[in-house]
C-alpha cells in the first residue's frame, strides 16, 4: 500500500498531500510513487514498461527508424527490464537511451546522445547514464562494419 492520501484542504493554506511507501510527498511531479528499496512498486512496474516502450517506439517511428530498427529496440527493452529492478525515472529518459543503444549498435551514421536527448525532451547526460546502464547489463557491442555488396 502507498500509504496515505489527504484530498480535503489542509489547515495550513488548502494544499493537498500525497505521502507514498518512503514517506516522501511527491506532489505534482508526475512520477511514479517508489518502495522504500527506491523502485516502482509491482503494480505500476508493467505499465512504466509499457510506457517506456510506446515512447521509444513512437519516436523512433518519427524519427523515420524502419520496422526492423523498432524490432530490435521492443527486443533490448524486455530483455534489458526482464527481471530487474529499475530506477523509476520519466519513461523518456530509457526509451532516448533504447533508441541510442540501437543506433549505436548498428553503427547509424549522425545520431547522437544530444540529438536523441532533444526529440525526448530530456537531458543528454540522463540519455547517457541510462544508456551506459543498458551497455554494461547487456555487454552490448557495435555490430561488425557493414561491406558493400559485391
Amino acid at each position: 500500500e502507498f500509504g496515505s492520501k489527504e484530498f480535503g484542504p489542509r489547515r495550513s493554506g488548502g494544499r493537498r498531500r500525497v505521502q507514498y511507501a518512503t514517506g516522501s510527498p511527491r506532489p505534482g511531479t508526475g512520477e511514479h510513487p517508489r518502495s522504500t528499496e527506491g523502485t516502482l512498486p509491482v503494480a505500476a512496474r508493467a505499465t512504466w514498461s509499457d510506457d517506456v516502450l510506446h515512447a521509444c517506439e513512437q519516436g523512433m517511428r518519427e524519427a523515420g527508424y524502419s520496422r526492423h530498427y523498432l524490432e530490435r529496440a521492443r527486443d533490448l527493452w524486455h530483455a534489458f527490464h526482464r527481471g530487474r529492478e529499475l530506477r523509476p525515472v520519466r519513461p523518456q529518459v530509457y526509451a532516448a537511451a533504447v533508441e541510442y543503444a540501437v543506433a549505436s549498435a548498428n553503427q547509424l551514421d549522425g545520431i547522437t546522445q544530444v540529438s536523441i536527448a532533444r526529440r525526448y525532451g530530456v537531458s543528454p547526460s540522463a540519455v547517457s547514464n541510462r544508456y551506459r546502464e543498458i551497455r554494461d547489463v547487456l555487454a552490448l557491442q557495435r555490430d561488425a562494419p557493414r561491406r558493400p555488396p559485391g
